[in-house]
Parts: C-alpha cells; structure tokens; sequence
C-alpha cells in the first residue's frame, strides 16, 4: 500500500466509513456495515467480513445436531 494513502485509510476508519478486519498483512479495510445496510446488502458484508468465532460455533453445533436427528429418523423409519 502507498505510504501517502494509510493517513487518507485512518482517517476512514475513525469516521466509520471503512472498517479494518483482520491482523496484521492479512488486514483489509472493508465498507462499514452500515452501508451495506442502507443498501439492503447485509449478507455482502457478512461474506466479506465472516462470522465471529461464537456464532461459527453456534452453527457448527446446530448442523451436527441437525444432522444426528436426521441419522435417528432415517434408522427409526427403517424399523
């Protein structure tokens, strides 16, 4: 990145119209969400940025109940 533009990506971040995800080389500045909002685009934001690690847990844990309950069925149906 220009040295010239990381003032210019700072002054951004404060104000709230970029938002920094990541750490260190592998951060990247990304529209705030709540311009996504505005344009009704909140899953684009979501892509971009992921999910925090409590709700990536939250759906792991659904999905491999969800999928025990369906290996219950499938054996209870075939009795």
């Amino acid at each position: 990145m220009q040295e010239e533009l990381k003032p210019r990506l700072s002054y951004l971040v404060e104000t709230g119209v970029l938002g920094l995800t990541g750490q260190g080389r592998g951060a990247r500045y990304v529209l705030a969400r709540r311009f996504y909002a505005i344009t009704g685009r909140k899953g684009v934001y979501t892509r971009k940025v992921g999910l925090d690690k409590e709700t990536n847990k939250a759906l792991l844990f659904k999905r491999k109940c969800l999928e025990e309950y369906d290996r219950i069925k499938k054996i209870m149906n075939a009795e």
